[in-house]
């Protein structure tokens, strides 16, 4: 048949897309009567077609498989190729001629069916088979005009994408043959074929074909066979460069064998040179996701030999392959990070990368440490990687020597050049703030580069140009702090409203002694002073420091250097604001230095070149950097922060400093790395290691009782105090007691204390060493003391963020929570080390002793009795003389927990008790937690009602008043009070006139009340309901009462539950 003329063909196109598809096939390949003429035949049959619709006949379905079969093959693939020929859409084409196909079959199988049910013949029909055929023929066809036509330029790339999508959800019903067609089809235009999206097919068709030959084992062999030939025809083929990429990418979804993987790598590397540059990142990446079949070092070593081959040909100043090069660099950093293999056999050739990137450390060792830590989180190391390696060259020194000649050259010309201010480049705030942060980071390295690597004689002349460079940072870190400020600002203007009426719901609950009780050991100065809070805030908005260890040192050898006697005062505010930025970056380090540290216990064994040992590199430089902290503190010169300010004054950054070098020392240290720090010299004696700590001891006692509490620095005393935590066990036992006594008269200072964290922090070391002089009771008399009288402060409504109307000690209003949170985790410290220690007890002890460990058992028995007997003393004196609602919310859970835990390891040291002794303290330490259940209940019906009700005074202070508390309810007061109420209600009923069945509801809540009333035992929540009627409960208005008709049973429901409490208690 002839194919249909330009101007129709578009018209079917849109009929075919726009409904729901009729069998107008022979539309599509006739032509039109207009057009070309026709014979009464073919006439007849189109008009017949074209009704089938309407008429819907058993004869019309028979004329159209009649014109389907009479359908040339040629006119369709003739009319598609003048569709390429003209650049007009294809997809829309191949869909309306496999759709119409698709539907003329299935009136075919309803014919059938209809036959078979007629004739009672179940012979299937032999049109169905031959249009199946001819639909594989369609697709096999339609690849074939798109590969060999000559107008492939024509073909739009993502009309070609989707007809491909729908040629794979068509081979899903193609069989064997069919799909060997499509797949000898591509194989065998390979080099002719520069359509990339057809190699889509290959991996969906050679997959299909594998599950319909898996049923048989004779079959899977087969197709085994026929898919190596088909691979090893792939690879033996000319590969387009158009094809290259996506031919790799098709290939590596097929499971390939070793010998075709390393024919496939071997086919790549002889085309590699043929590859332009801007192609070769693409080419590197598909070499590394088809590392994921084998051969990882095979790969590496391709790149590798590629890129050496490439520098020592080209230019060694090509800047296109040095942009190149850095990006396969970040390809293998990421290949590395997603697949361990690939960084164990780059950590074969870590030696000889190590060799030639010492003098520059930008790029290699980033990818060589990122390496190693990958490495180290395997649980086994490869035993490939703990040999030489085979298959990897050595690496070309030119590359490193180039790579490092080109960064020293722009580190010069970026030194040389004249910075102005930092301006906004960039409306928006996102891309400032971007350029800023980067900016900041160049300046950084700039600054070291300046420090390590320039040669001036003159230092005045080297600090003028770090200071240039630091004038051009301040700017860009300003942008950014400002930046962070607004939106800040901006989000936290929706929730600043609700602030005062949280804190006055929340019952003196900002500090969380829960946390504090989950570490007892542990001391944490740096979170828990004000100043150190500031710096872990900050940590985080800005962005982390690029100097090195080696940059920090310079810099602090090179301001040690410059004579400041001689600068003028302009020069003096410099001078400082780079110290400050010296110490804020030595902060920084610092910190980071904990985690690399233990992330490198964990994941390497004990390296044997102590120089790769990055504990002892870290325990370097912390005595490198600890003499010049020392020097900067003895400067003096302390200045109080600004208020709301965000910069952390310098004294600050270098106590924060010391408490991180002391407490890395402490973690991962020994008392010689201590000395060696104190003292400068790598083998200091005992004798020169104990004077060393105590002069270190004594400096800081000096700086914080002149200084730091001389002028109220509590945040700074706090970090002093912290550090003294850790250097007195150090001490011998001889030199406790005079350091005790400085705790102690801290503890006793006659001052306003307002930090809570330097009040915890004194209380804990003082309890620390209070195992040599016992002041543990002496706490908890203040703290009885201190609760006892504080409910006349509350009685007297004596605001609690008043600083003036504070008491002058360490133990006031603003304190105590804390300073009970921290007496609480020592007592049950102690308690852990009694348990701890009787395990030990009954695990040596034997019926036949020898006289030494007998001795040894009775020491052991007496520290256990001393320790258990002033927990029990403690806890006894604030049982008796302290009630649970004198404490906070928190305190007096953790003090019914502590109580209960003293009581179970009471039950485990049971020598001289009775059976019913024992039974008896197990019996109170089961009913402490419901004891805790029952006043956590209370508490929270009282805050419960006291919002409902809407009652302004505050009902959680009114019952902790020591009048309420005694639940003696004066009855007397009580009548007249209910009398008032009732003589009110009177008054008002009147005004309410079209409610009629409220005051019968008021009535039966009246007699629910004088039912209640004389029944009710003298409980707490007998008098909080009665404190509710003669209060403001009573003063509500009349629309409120049906509300309070329907919350009467609740709150009667859980007063019975509380009645039935106190009954237990009694």
């Amino acid at each position: 048949m002839n194919i249909l003329d330009d101007d129709f063909d578009e018209k079917l196109i849109r009929a075919c897309r726009s409904s729901a598809y009729q069998p107008s096939f022979s539309q599509l390949l006739a032509v039109p009567a207009q057009h070309q003429t026709l014979s009464q035949s073919t006439l007849s049959q189109l008009t017949s077609v074209n009704n089938i619709n309407s008429n819907n006949n058993h004869n019309s379905n028979e004329q159209l498989d009649d014109l389907l079969k009479d359908v040339d093959q040629s006119a369709i693939d003739d009319f598609l190729m003048k569709r390429i020929e003209l650049s007009k859409p294809i997809f829309d084409y191949l869909k309306s001629i496999l759709k119409a196909y698709q539907q003329h079959q299935q009136i075919i199988l309803q014919q059938q069916n209809q036959d078979n049910e007629d004739n009672d013949d179940d012979q299937p029909s032999n049109s169905s088979s031959s249009l199946k055929f001819t639909r594989a023929n369609i697709i096999c066809n339609f690849l074939q005009v798109i590969i060999e036509s000559n107008h492939s330029n024509h073909i739009n790339e993502k009309d070609l994408i989707q007809c491909i999508d729908l040629i794979l959800s068509e081979c899903d019903s193609l069989e064997v043959r069919e799909l060997q067609d499509i797949i000898s089809l591509i194989t065998k235009h390979v080099e002719t074929n520069t359509k990339s999206p057809i190699y889509l097919l290959l991996a969906k068709c050679m997959m299909l074909r594998g599950q319909l030959k898996s049923n048989d084992s004779s079959n899977n062999e087969e197709h085994m066979e026929y898919q190596t030939n088909t691979i090893t025809s792939i690879v033996s083929s000319n590969w387009p460069k158009q094809t290259f990429i996506t031919i790799i990418e098709s290939l590596n979804d097929l499971p390939l064998s070793k010998k075709h993987l390393e024919d496939i790598i071997n086919k790549i590397k002889d085309d590699l040179p043929s590859i332009g540059y801007p192609d070769l990142p693409s080419v590197s990446h598909q070499l590394l996701l088809l590392s994921s079949q084998g051969l990882k070092g095979m790969i590496l070593k391709v790149i590798c030999d590629h890129f050496v081959q490439e520098e020592t040909t080209k230019n060694p100043g090509n800047e296109q392959l040095m942009m190149i090069e850095s990006t396969v660099i970040l390809q293998i950093s990421f290949a590395i990070k997603q697949d361990m293999d690939i960084g164990k056999e780059f950590e074969v050739s870590e030696d000889s990368v190590r060799k030639y990137c010492s003098s520059c450390s930008l790029y290699m060792r980033i990818v060589t440490r990122t390496t190693s830590r990958q490495a180290g989180e395997s649980s086994q190391r490869s035993q490939a990687a703990l040999s030489s390696s085979s298959s990897l060259a050595p690496v070309n020194k030119h590359s490193f020597e180039l790579l490092r000649d080109v960064f020293n050259k722009f580190a010069k010309e970026m030194i040389s050049t004249e910075f102005s201010e930092y301006r906004e480049i960039s409306s928006k705030s996102e891309t400032s703030k971007t350029c800023a942060g980067l900016l900041m980071g160049v300046i950084e390295s700039l600054i070291e580069y300046a420090v390590t690597k320039v040669s001036l004689t003159n230092t005045n002349d080297k600090f003028v140009t770090i200071l240039k460079l630091f004038a051009v940072y301040t700017h860009a870190k300003s942008e950014v702090n400002s930046d962070a400020n607004q939106t800040k600002s901006g989000k936290g203007g929706k929730k600043g409203g609700g602030s005062k009426k949280r804190k006055i719901d929340e019952d003196e609950d900002e500090f969380d002694p829960d946390e504090e009780m989950k570490d007892v050991g542990a001391s944490k100065p740096k979170s828990k002073s004000g100043a150190s809070k500031g710096s872990s805030a900050n940590s985080k908005e800005l962005l982390k420091s690029t100097l090195s260890s080696e940059c920090i040192k310079e810099l602090f050898n090179f301001m040690k250097s410059i004579d400041t006697s001689q600068m003028k005062l302009q020069e003096h505010d410099k001078y400082d604001s780079f110290s400050h930025f010296i110490y804020q970056s030595c902060l920084e380090y610092l910190t980071k230095m904990f985690v690399e540290s233990k992330q490198y216990l964990d994941t390497h064994i004990e390296s044997a070149n102590p120089s790769e040992n990055i504990v002892k590199q870290n325990l370097n430089f912390c005595r490198a950097v600890l003499p010049h902290l020392n020097h900067g503190l003895n400067k003096g010169g302390w200045e109080e922060p600004k208020l709301n300010s965000k910069i952390i004054p310098t004294h600050t950054l270098i106590l924060s400093c010391l408490d991180l070098i002391f407490k890395f020392i402490k973690d991962f240290g020994t008392e010689k790395n201590l000395g060696t720090c104190l003292t400068n010299d790598p083998l200091p004696k005992p004798k020169q290691i104990e004077d060393a700590i105590k002069s270190e001891i004594k400096r800081l006692e000096d700086v914080c009782q002149d200084t730091a509490i001389a002028h109220a620095f509590w945040g700074d005393a706090d970090i002093i105090i912290a550090i003294l935590s850790k250097l007195y066990p150090y001490l011998p036992e001889r030199d406790i007691p005079q350091h005790h006594q400085f705790i102690q008269s801290l503890y006793q200072i006659e001052m306003k204390v307002t930090s809570p964290t330097f009040a915890a922090t004194v209380v804990r070391t003082l309890l620390e060493l209070s195992n040599i002089d016992n002041d543990t009771m002496n706490i908890v008399n203040d703290i009885a003391n201190h609760l006892i009288h504080s409910e006349a402060d509350q009685e007297e409504d004596i605001d609690v963020d008043d600083d003036d109307n504070l008491e002058p000690r360490i133990l006031n209003r603003k304190t105590h929570i804390q300073v009970e949170a921290e007496f609480f985790k020592h007592i049950n410290s102690e308690i852990d080390k009694s348990r701890d220690l009787i395990v030990q007890l009954k695990k040596d002890w034997t019926p036949n002793l020898t006289e030494n460990a007998e001795i040894k058992l009775n020491r052991m028995r007496n520290r256990i009795y001393d320790s258990l007997c002033l927990s029990c003393q403690a806890m006894d004196k604030l049982a008796r003389d302290v009630t649970p609602y004198q404490f906070s919310p928190q305190s007096s859970d953790k003090l019914l927990k502590t109580l209960k835990k003293l009581f179970t390891i009471l039950t485990t040291l049971k020598d001289g008790l009775s059976r019913s002794e024992k039974a008896r303290i197990y019996r109170e330490a089961k009913f402490l937690p419901l004891l805790a259940f029952t006043l956590e209940k209370y508490e929270a019906t009282v805050i419960r009602y006291e919002k409902k009700l809407n009652i302004k005074e505050r009902l959680g202070q009114h019952f902790k008043k020591a009048e309420i508390r005694d639940f003696k309810i004066d009855k007397e007061q009580l009548r007249r009070l209910e009398e008032n109420a009732e003589d009110e209600e009177e008054k008002q009923k009147p005004k309410k006139k079209k409610s009629a069945p409220k005051p019968k509801a008021t009535v039966v809540k009246k007699k629910t009340q004088t039912k209640k009333k004389p029944t009710a035992p003298k409980g707490r929540l007998t008098s909080k309901r009665g404190g509710s009627r003669g209060g403001a409960t009573r003063r509500r208005g009349r629309n409120d009462e049906d509300e309070e008709g329907e919350d009467e049973d609740q709150y009667n429901n859980d007063d019975d539950e509380d009645d039935d409490n106190n009954n237990y208690d009694d």
